[in-house]
């Protein structure tokens, strides 16, 4: 709001911004003036604003107060004195209560009528209708764990005796891999405690094969000595480069049980500054290099190498990489590690050289045909030199498409020739 003046009577008045400039006549002295022509001097007394009229613009409505109660604040009509709600008067401030008529049946409340026994029998229905329910729930859930329970002894049955006639942990892990997770590990961490030995390793070698990200329930069981056994075997069975993944993994907790992993597994002291370096978050490659650094580099023994058999070099390609202890060798898609037993040695069946270093060879149909292994070691560090041991377990059989040599032609005759793998340049 603003005021203006009419440049003719003075009379004042009072407008709104959005009208300046607009002709008006006066209400005075009906002449004719723009709005904002003149304007009042400032003036620091206050003035009653009943002096001006409005002009450019329609006057604005008058507002209406609003009443209420100052008892209970229900909203009161003009003029109202006695509020209808509580009765409270809004002068003399006395409440006046309305009266029951003494021949009126007053009804009960809801919450009147409700007795005790009613009360006692709703909760007897609540406690029986709750115990139903959870008894439902924890049935279903025993028939559950019973089934998973039942599922797993199986599967690690299935494993025993797979080892048991094959002997081939890299089979293992292409028939079973990835049956083992976070959810499921408790389960199988409990056949670690078995009384067989086949099927704590098996157990240990389905471990080794699955999405294991959470080390925690398998850690605890080493605080026991008689459990530290199975615990390193599962430990190797995951590998050492699987344990340096989790190592660099966003989550703290994960980094810190690879740590401790990884100081149970090669035999390291858990000193603080230890575990803070195999903990650290940083790189896989700066990681990989501190854990080699800890044990010792062998860079002789690592890179790319070329296979030679019986002296014929073939065209194969090997690399080498060392995770501390442990060697790792990838040929054509396919991995071999050394153990922690074996002094830098690869034990390859023969089955899966052949698939290895042949072109689509089925390592179930050379197990039919031959048995054998390749064994690959470097005593010094340098280099790696072995042999290649076959037995024919058929008669007339066929060159195998592979780094091998012919097998016997008589079954059960075996042959066993030199083999190294040269440094490619």
């Amino acid at each position: 709001m603003i005021r203006v003046l009419c440049p003719h009577c003075r009379r004042r008045y009072r407008t709104v911004t959005e009208v300046m400039g607009r002709t008006v006549i006066c209400h005075n002295c009906r002449m004719g003036f723009t709005i904002g022509e003149l304007r009042p001097p400032f003036d620091w007394e206050p003035r009653d604003l009943a002096e001006d009229s409005w002009i450019g613009v329609e006057p604005p409505a008058e507002r209406r107060e609003l009443h209420h109660c100052i008892m209970c604040e229900a909203p009161l009509e003009e003029n109202v004195i006695v509020c209808p709600s509580c009765g409270m008067n809004q002068f003399t401030g006395i409440q006046t209560r309305k009266r029951h008529n003494g021949n009126s049946e007053v009804k009960p409340s809801l919450w009147q009528r409700i007795t005790m026994p009613y009360v006692l029998f709703a909760l007897c229905l609540v406690v029986i209708a709750v115990g139903s329910y959870w008894l439902i729930v924890l049935l279903h859930r025993s028939a559950a764990n019973a089934a998973q329970e039942q599922a797993i002894q199986r599967l690690v049955l299935q494993a025993r005796d797979y080892l048991a006639d094959v002997d081939d942990p890299y089979g293992l892990a292409e028939r079973f891999g990835g049956r083992v997770d976070d959810q499921n590990l408790p389960l199988f961490v409990k056949r670690l405690a078995a009384r067989d030995p086949a099927v704590q390793h098996a157990a240990a070698q389905l471990i080794g094969c699955g999405d294991v990200t959470d080390l925690a329930p398998l850690l605890t069981q080493a605080i026991s000595p008689e459990m530290v056994p199975p615990v390193r075997d599962t430990l190797e069975a995951i590998g050492p480069r699987r344990l340096l993944e989790l190592s660099v993994d966003t989550n703290e907790d994960v980094r810190e049980a690879a740590a401790v992993a990884l100081c149970l597994l090669f035999d390291f002291e858990r000193l603080p500054e230890t575990l803070a370096h195999l903990s650290e978050y940083t790189t896989f490659e700066h990681k990989h290099e501190v854990l080699n650094a800890m044990v010792r580099a062998w860079p002789e023994a690592t890179g790319t190498f070329r296979v030679v058999t019986d002296e014929q070099h073939d065209l194969t390609k090997a690399s080498v990489e060392q995770y501390g202890p442990i060697f790792y060798m990838s040929i054509e898609g396919s991995e071999f590690r050394t153990s922690l037993d074996d002094n830098r040695t690869f034990v390859i069946p023969i089955a899966r050289w052949c698939a290895a270093t042949g072109a689509a060879v089925d390592p179930d149909q050379i197990c039919e045909w031959v048995s054998g292994h390749v064994t690959l070691s470097s005593p010094l560090g340098v280099g790696w030199q072995g042999v290649l041991t076959m037995t024919a377990r058929k008669s007339g059989l066929p060159e195998l498409p592979c780094a091998a040599p012919s097998p016997p032609d008589t079954a059960g005759q075996s042959t066993e020739v030199p083999l190294y793998l040269q440094k490619a340049r």
